[in-house]
């Protein structure tokens, strides 16, 4: 019987899931990750402050793009807000449904996630 160590096993599967990304990768573009920040007051000054290109779709609502970790943009607005203020963000890996947000946010998704599945 032909036996497989762990190792060998492991890179075999990374080969394989590197195969399958790549050839995914060629039927969608590659954005820059696009994170969605949401907090409980306007926070636009503190956000832009630390991502200039970021598109606000109503004060308390951005869409990030960035290279960095989920983690690390977390972080970084989370240190830039009062101490107990909520935050929630989430990588967005398909494009957002949305109406009636601040003017130009459809364009600015649409530059980003077009010809991603929707």
């Amino acid at each position: 019987a032909l036996q497989v160590s762990a190792s060998q096993h492991h890179r075999t599967n990374r080969s394989r899931r590197r195969q399958e990304t790549t050839s995914s990768a060629s039927l969608y573009p590659s954005p820059m990750p696009t994170y969605l920040a949401s907090t409980e007051s306007d926070t636009t000054r503190q956000i832009r402050a630390l991502y200039p290109n970021a598109h606000f779709l109503r004060p308390d609502l951005a869409l990030i793009e960035s290279d960095e970790s989920q983690s690390s943009v977390y972080h970084d607005i989370k240190w830039a807000l009062p101490r107990n203020a909520s935050l929630f963000v989430a990588r967005l890996d398909h494009q957002p449904k949305f109406k009636g947000l601040s003017p130009g946010s459809l364009k600015w998704v649409r530059e980003r996630f077009d010809g991603m599945t929707a």
